[in-house]
């Protein structure tokens, strides 16, 4: 395996923080999300560490069986990210360490904990949070697939 390097995420809005906790619009090279964050001192224009985690994960499991056509796997293991609430997400995304629990899905890399040991997982998540761990230093690799 080799080191990833993901690109950091752009912070696009911050709702007004409520109890310290806010609604964070966030951009990768591909998508945008709005994601949960507490405690919450971003803005606009901040660069954050490319890490998202996945709570209350209501499904997490391969989207196709291991004897299916190859065909068939390429098709259901695509990239797609669908917002189903405020902060909740469904898709596929290709998992980058099983062991961490890594995913990346439209360029967001997903921490759900625990993931299958499978080349794509499909999920269901009520809600996406984010660090706000802002981007100081040179970004750290990720050891991925």
């Amino acid at each position: 395996m080799t080191g990833t390097v993901f690109p950091d995420l752009l912070v696009l809005h911050v709702d007004e923080p409520g109890d310290e906790a806010a609604s964070v619009t966030l951009a990768s090279d591909q998508a945008t999300v709005t994601v949960f964050c507490h405690p919450c001192t971003l803005s606009a224009g901040q660069r954050v560490r490319n890490r998202l985690s996945a709570l209350d994960v209501r499904l997490l499991q391969s989207p196709y069986g291991f004897d299916w056509p190859q065909d068939e796997r390429e098709k259901l293991g695509r990239d797609r990210l669908i917002r189903t609430g405020h902060y909740a997400y469904s898709g596929t995304g290709r998992v980058i360490d099983a062991g961490r629990g890594l995913v990346l899905v439209h360029g967001f890399l997903v921490d759900f904990g625990k993931v299958p040991d499978v080349d794509h997982v499909e999920f269901d998540v009520v809600r996406l949070d984010c660090d706000e761990d802002t981007v100081d230093e040179e970004p750290s690799a990720i050891v991925g697939r």
